[in-house]
């Protein structure tokens, strides 16, 4: 019989919540002073969405390191986004637009933004009504 002690049972329980919550929360990759962040893949299309319904711009590049900018298309921006394997959004004016929880509606990408999502309350409302959380 294996008998644990509670400081045994502790760790153990810590472990298992540590790996449950790294599993639930998606990683973001942020780059350049967290002026662009990269997300994962199950969520590029859903990040597209809230970009497109921010009243600012929230462009995205192609964070792949061994790519150029490719061909002059009239379409470049589809073959960019078709020949990227790690697209990513620019987010460096956040902090400038979203100054506090009522204003991340107009730039719901901004719930991307670590600065942003310090604000009182903002974490959650990105959580709740984007399922951005971080």
């Amino acid at each position: 019989m294996v008998v644990l002690t509670e400081f045994a049972m502790l760790v153990i329980l810590t472990t298992i919540t540590t790996l449950a919550v790294a599993q639930t929360k998606p990683e973001y990759e942020y780059s350049n002073g967290n002026s662009t962040v990269t997300v994962p893949k199950s969520q590029v299309e859903s990040i597209r969405a809230l970009a497109e319904q921010s009243n600012k711009s929230s462009a995205e590049r192609c964070c792949d390191s061994n790519k150029g900018e490719g061909g002059n298309s009239t379409k470049r921006k589809e073959k960019r986004q078709a020949e990227c394997s790690t697209p990513c959004f620019w987010i460096s004016w956040c902090p400038y637009f979203v100054l506090s929880l009522s204003q991340v509606s107009a730039n719901p990408v901004c719930c991307l933004h670590p600065t942003v999502t310090g604000l009182a309350g903002v974490a959650d409302l990105c959580c709740e009504e984007y399922q951005l959380c971080v």
